[in-house]
C-alpha cells in the first residue's frame, strides 16, 4: 500500500518540476486600508510586482464588522477584474467579528498580480489589504 505522503509526492511529481536555486526570499507589504463599495464590482485593493522566479504568495483582506452582505478576494493579473483570477475565496459576512479571508497560490515571477475584492454590505467599508510572497524556486516547467 503507497502512503499518502508518496502517493502526494507521485502526483506534484507529475505536474511540474520547480529548479530551486535561491529559495526563501520574502517580499511583504502591508499597504494603508482601502474604502470599498458595496456592491458587485471587483476593486483592486493593491498590487504586486515579482521579480522572476517561482513564489508562492499568500493574500489576506480583513472586513470590519458588519453582519450584511458577502465577501470575496482574488488574486488575479489583472485589476478590478475576477475573469484573470487565479484564484478566488467568498464568504458570507460574521455577525459581531472581523471577516478575514486569506489564501495561498503559486505564482510565476516576471509579472503584476492584483488583489481585488468585492463587498455586498450595503454600505461601503474600509478593508485592511495584506500580502506576502515567499520566492521558492528559479523556474518551473510542466511535464
Amino acid at each position: 500500500m503507497i502512503s499518502a505522503k508518496k502517493m502526494l509526492y507521485k502526483v506534484v511529481e507529475r505536474i511540474a518540476t520547480v529548479t530551486v536555486k535561491a529559495k526563501g526570499t520574502i517580499v511583504g507589504y502591508a499597504p494603508s486600508d482601502v474604502t470599498i463599495t458595496s456592491g458587485t464590482s471587483w476593486q483592486e485593493l493593491c498590487s504586486i510586482t515579482l521579480p522572476a522566479g517561482v513564489w508562492m504568495v499568500s493574500i489576506c483582506a480583513q472586513f470590519p464588522n458588519n453582519a450584511t452582505g458577502a465577501r470575496a478576494i482574488t488574486l488575479g493579473t489583472a485589476t478590478a477584474s475576477a475573469g484573470t483570477a487565479i484564484r478566488t475565496m467568498r464568504t458570507q459576512a460574521a455577525n459581531g467579528s472581523i471577516t478575514t479571508l486569506t489564501l495561498t497560490v503559486p505564482a510565476e515571477g516576471g509579472s503584476t498580480y492584483y488583489l481585488n475584492c468585492y463587498q455586498t454590505s450595503g454600505s461601503s467599508l474600509s478593508v485592511s489589504p495584506r500580502y506576502t510572497a515567499v520566492k521558492i524556486g528559479d523556474s518551473i516547467s510542466y511535464a
